[in-house]
């Protein structure tokens, strides 16, 4: 086996082996419940290691990650430490996003992870003219999409449930046209990471997708409550889910 194809296994073995620890930590099995009093707890830090000592999570309504874009103020988290790649906030996971100059092995890491674990995915920070722009490929929100799309297309035969994606644009209001733009851009990028790993699946057979403005307190208090109807929604139909996962985690 060459040098590349080794790295390649153990850094597979190693998101693996921190998912299946989160998933058993957010077995809904277990009767303690993430701390509620607004506290943020780092999962994993920028050398990659996810944290032992952590609290637990309770997944009995889905799971709900917030992906943010660093050195970007976000109104869905209160978390404001970079240094933080994943980390807990009152039951929801904080994953870093990637930025323009590329993302780090602990980034992409954090975010299979997140991709993995969660029922409802909202990313943060994206800008109108991101979406605008003509190479919307070599944005950051483009390269934290494909991580997640790598990692749901991996793991396509353990699950049955969709995901519920939703993507912020910092905006007072997203226009139709946008929409149109961005839900395309999404989706020939998904077509094209799904070419790159030989799968024929379709986006809609893994994502809800949906848009949203988020330039007020008001409509990000919004877009958490619909991800938490939505996570609670896939989580009820496929609650054995999580248990298969992890058998073929560890």
């Amino acid at each position: 086996m060459s040098t590349s194809s080794s790295s390649s296994s153990s850094t597979i073995k190693s998101i693996l082996f921190l998912a299946a620890m989160l998933l058993c930590l957010s077995s809904p099995s277990v009767s303690a419940a993430a701390s509620s009093n607004g506290a943020s707890h780092t999962l994993m830090d920028t050398s990659g290691g996810l944290r032992l000592k952590i609290p637990t999570i309770s997944t009995d309504e889905g799971l709900v990650s917030i992906i943010t874009s660093p050195g970007a103020k976000s109104l869905l988290t209160s978390q404001e430490n970079d240094d933080n790649v994943l980390a807990l906030e009152e039951g929801t996971l904080i994953c870093r996003g990637a930025t323009l100059k590329g993302i780090s092995a602990a980034e992409r890491s954090a975010l299979a992870i997140t991709s993995v674990v969660s029922d409802a995915v909202v990313v943060d920070g994206i800008t109108v003219g991101d979406v605008q722009a003509a190479g919307w490929k070599n944005t950051r929100h483009a390269r934290t999409l494909t991580v997640l799309f790598r990692a749901r297309l991996a793991f396509k035969d353990m699950t049955t449930k969709k995901q519920a994606l939703i993507l912020c644009i910092k905006t007072d209001e997203v226009s139709t046209s946008l929409e149109k733009t961005l839900r395309q851009e999404v989706k020939s990028l998904f077509e094209a990471t799904a070419a790159e790993a030989k799968e024929s699946v379709s986006f809609g057979d893994l994502f809800d997708l949906s848009v949203a403005a988020v330039q007020s307190k008001g409509q990000a208090q919004e877009i958490l409550a619909t991800a938490k109807t939505s996570a609670s929604q896939i989580a009820s139909s496929s609650s054995s889910e999580s248990a298969t996962i992890l058998a073929s985690l560890l």
